[in-house]
């Protein structure tokens, strides 16, 4: 009954903390209650090569630009903080009222005053951000470039040719600064306003006049072709644009440069330059038909030829820069692409892959674009349509300036409904622009507009919800209420009266600090089930998700540990209840049989999952093949193509048999734990500091994850090719990731055994000092955490050898990731051999999971982020070995401070007596 009444107050509690969170958000979304974004939010847009909704893109760039996804700022006198997509919104439509308002992160107090700006407000509080502006109007200030001129003097001066530290720091900020600046600049350009620069496009002008005119001009305008002014036209259109920016070769104030000036000429341009090469292609098709004429020979002739086919391929190129100058117009680097386009060579299979092609149409272009010029290829039937989306988009920009939350809502419901409309459309003339046999279906598939809107809610939802904000916050209110219960333990250690009110407390802290840890791990696994939905692949692809993943791992296993003295044995009836044979348990057999049937459902459905439906884009492909793969030519499969299928055949049956009674056995240790509801023992000292150093770790995995964004891209994002396997991504990297997970709690047990070792209490034993009690239990977890972490990455490193056998053609090859890789293993290898002989003892393995968990630091950060792996390089980023050396070098002191105490309590005879190390 106590037991009861003290999980009663704990969920009491538990729910009030929860329904304050609720109020809380609730309160702070009252605000815009009357605004509903959900329209402009899931409007699908095609960024990094993949379909997102509008609100990831937004999260991007005002992450990129003012280093927060929901920044406040004080806006128009209202201090407050913006959603992504709100303010993106307003940067769009009313980018003039922003100029002055600072909102790019600047702390740096010397780039400050360098750019005469103040370090603190009029009440004293320290100024961190600074205004469009103010940056504009230093980086065309004098003082710009006496500061890079002394930075720049200071990297030739220094012996090592690099910027001295202070240097380096105040050339970072300044680095940063103008990132943010160009950033916000390339996205609020607008193709209408007045004094706009146009970079990209005057930096295309000059790339393609240049093309254009060295070589290509003279040689097509030999050819004998039908239309001969072609070319003539192009020069001119060429000219035409120039003379708007450069005259007698200065440059022109481009102020004046309206968007219907630059459009036409640009339009003309682009339309001529696609007839010439529809004619170069059919003359040269022509030419290579055509035997040598009389009196040229045939190495002459070939020459000719293949001239001829060099200007064929360069005229193909330059018509779709031409293209890409027009899109140009509309955008200035960084364009919302709201709609697939009618163009034609994003699509071609035998694209140029060196030009840069937009698969999808912008906004800018959509709104503003003429019907003659980047609209052309719309159909007639389009363009009411076409209209029916700038007024759509009128009716948003004329509702948020009158703050008409309510109009608003009402024409981006219309805004996204036209716009879905104009893609259906248009849908078919789209997959009809080439012939099958020229049309690059993968890419044709991958850009085609949903017509279905839930993956895009999905993602919005996803961060919305911010699970792994919260997969560290509820670990780390776990910490605090799990420590607090381990202090009242060691007050009622010391206390000779264990009655009272202070049980009961430590009692409800430990289920409280558990149901806090159980959640923390639930939105976890929350935000990677949400992760691996959106994408459609398994969420261990880059440096966060491993991390969030290892974090994940880890508190598994660790609430596992901290109540396996109730899991175990109701899993081991739940295990005995998905197998009808052979079992003595009745009831476990009478489970069994009523769930025999479901059991050969899911045997049967996890055969066509991995055998028969398709995965990736298009028809996709089958995770695991029936039969070995044949190269093309080949009649019999190679050793490599044998190695794979066995390797997948075995992997389906491991798969087939287990999975199954995997996802059943929850089923039967319900009953048991619901049978047995009365003999549950969720009480005892030992528990507590399990779940403590659980807690503790997860914590600081999930923070590190969350918290260091800039480093560990946290974005959902399209893989490398390479990655592009869901079968040997799942199966080697989430079996890599697994047992860095176990090598972490093995860690985190480790460390909390060392604290006890120099901290805790020695007691007495038949007139002998013992070590503490709970250390020999703690060296039991370690050994089976460890024993996890060395069966997985024996596991994982022989599947991504077969792996790499597959993607490079060669089983290993000693990169530096392998190397790692092996060195971890070696590590743990030699500590459970040397315990398992007795060589030797317990206090080696806590010892040990430190040195483990630094072989693995290293493999999984260190070679990425410091060394930099070649073949491995897809995981590569720029890190610091300080913290590694930090945290390494505290492990260590902790060492010293274990070994000493231990030595100091027991003696140095007793501690090879006994075989402790």
């Amino acid at each position: 009954m106590t037991m009861r009444k003290n999980v009663g107050i704990a969920f009491f509690l538990l729910m009030s903390f929860l329904v304050g969170t609720a109020e809380t958000l609730a309160a702070e979304s009252a605000k815009t209650k009357s605004w509903d974004w959900s329209h402009w939010e899931t409007l699908p847009v095609f960024h990094q090569g993949r379909i997102m909704p509008l609100d990831a893109l937004a999260r991007l760039e005002v992450l990129q630009i003012c280093g927060r996804e929901k920044p406040r700022l004080v806006f128009q006198g209202e201090k407050r903080s913006f959603r992504s997509s709100e303010i993106f919104f307003s940067w769009l439509v009313e980018p003039e009222l922003w100029e002055d308002v600072p909102f790019l992160p600047l702390e740096k107090e010397v780039l400050r005053t360098r750019m005469g700006l103040p370090l603190h407000d009029e009440a004293g509080v320290r100024l961190s951000k600074v205004s469009p502006a103010e940056t504009i109007r230093f980086y065309t200030s004098p003082e710009y470039e006496h500061l890079v001129a002394e930075l720049e003097a200071a990297k030739k001066t220094s012996p090592d040719g690099n910027y001295p530290p202070a240097e380096k720091e105040l050339f970072d900020a300044l680095t940063q600064l103008e990132r943010q600046i160009m950033a916000y600049r390339a996205l609020t350009f607008h193709p209408q306003t007045a004094g706009t620069l146009r970079t990209e496009f005057m930096e295309r002008l000059v790339s393609v006049m240049q093309t254009w005119s060295m070589g290509l001009q003279p040689g097509i305008s030999k050819m004998p072709l039908a239309n001969k002014g072609l070319a003539e036209k192009i020069s001119a259109h060429l000219q035409t644009l120039g003379q708007l920016f450069w005259k007698d070769g200065k440059e022109q104030n481009t102020q004046s440069v309206s968007l219907e000036a630059l459009a036409v000429p640009t339009g003309a341009l682009v339309r001529d330059s696609e007839t010439l090469a529809k004619e170069v292609e059919t003359y040269i098709l022509q030419l290579l038909q055509t035997p040598a004429p009389e009196g040229i020979s045939p190495p002459q002739w070939q020459y000719v030829q293949s001239q001829s086919r060099t200007h064929w391929v360069q005229m193909k190129r330059l018509a779709i820069q031409y293209n890409e100058l027009q899109y140009a117009l509309y955008d200035d680097g960084m364009p919302l692409n709201i709609l697939p386009s009618l163009d034609a060579a994003p699509l071609d299979a035998w694209r140029d892959e060196s030009v840069q092609m937009h698969p999808w149409l912008s906004l800018h272009a959509l709104l503003y674009g003429s019907r003659e010029g980047i609209l052309r290829q719309f159909p007639e039937k389009a363009h009411p349509t076409i209209d029916a989306i700038r007024q759509a988009f009128s009716g948003m920009v004329q509702a948020w300036k009158a703050k008409r939350g309510a109009d608003f809502t009402q024409a981006s419901e219309q805004f996204a409904e036209q716009i879905q409309e104009l893609a259906q459309e248009t849908a078919s003339i789209r997959e009809n622009l080439l012939p099958k046999e020229r049309r690059d279906d993968e890419i044709l598939h991958a850009t085609v507009y949903p017509t279905d809107p839930t993956n895009l809610r999905r993602e919005v939802f996803y961060y919305h919800l911010t699970p792994f904000l919260w997969g560290w916050v509820f670990p780390f209110v776990a910490f605090l209420l799990l420590g607090l219960a381990g202090i009242f333990s060691l007050v009622l250690a010391q206390s000779k009266d264990s009655g009272g009110i202070f049980p009961k407390i430590r009692s409800i802290l430990w289920i409280l600090g558990l149901v806090f840890l159980v959640v923390g791990v639930g939105f976890t696994t929350w935000g990677l089930a949400l992760r691996s939905w959106i994408m459609g692949r398994a969420p261990v692809t880059n440096m966060f998700e491993t991390i969030v993943f290892v974090s994940w791992t880890a508190g598994v296993m660790g609430i596992w540990l901290s109540l396996r003295q109730i899991l175990e044995p109701a899993f081991s009836f739940g295990w005995q209840a998905t197998s009808p044979g052979g079992e003595k348990e009745t009831v476990a057999r009478k489970i069994a049989w009523g769930l025999f049937p479901v059991r050969l459902f899911l045997m049967g459905g996890i055969v066509w999952l991995l055998t028969c439906a398709g995965f990736g884009l298009g028809d996709g492909y089958n995770v695991i093949s029936l039969t070995p793969r044949l190269a093309i030519g080949a009649t019999f499969p190679s050793l490599s193509d044998q190695v794979v299928w066995l390797t997948g055949i075995l992997t389906l049956g491991v798969l087939v048999w287990w999975i199954p009674r995997m996802v059943l056995t929850p089923v039967g240790a319900a009953y048991w734990l619901w049978k047995e509801r009365g003999s549950w023992n969720v009480a005892g000292d030992q528990k507590i500091w399990f779940a403590l150093a659980t807690s503790l770790i997860v914590f600081l995995i999930s923070y590190i994850a969350y918290s260091c964004t800039s480093l560990f891209n946290a974005n959902l994002r399209n893989l490398m090719p390479i990655l592009r396997d869901n079968y040997w991504l799942s199966v080697h990297v989430i079996t890599i990731v697994a047992s860095y997970g176990a090598g972490m709690l093995a860690w985190a047990l480790g460390n909390l055994s060392l604290l006890i070792y120099a901290l805790g209490k020695y007691p007495e034993m038949d007139g002998k000092r013992t070590e503490p009690a709970i250390c020999q239990t703690l060296s039991e977890l370690i050994y089976r955490c460890m024993q996890a972490a060395v069966l997985l990455l024996v596991i994982g490193t022989i599947l991504g050898g077969l792996w790499a056998d597959v993607s490079w053609g060669r089983f290993w090859s000693w990169d530096r990731k392998e190397v790692w890789a092996l060195i971890s293993l070696l590590v743990y290898l030699l500590i459970l051999h040397g315990r398992y002989v007795r060589l030797l003892g317990e206090m080696t393995l806590p010892i040990g999971s430190v040195l483990g968990a630094m072989a693995i630091i290293m493999a999984w950060y260190g070679v990425n982020y410091i060394l930099g792996s070649a073949l491995h390089g897809y995981g590569a980023g720029v890190g610091s070995l300080k913290i590694f050396f930090l945290v390494a070098g505290g492990n260590a002191l902790l060492i010293l401070m274990a070994v000493g105490r231990y030595w100091g309590m027991l003696g140095a005879t007793e501690w090879r007596k006994e075989k402790k190390f």
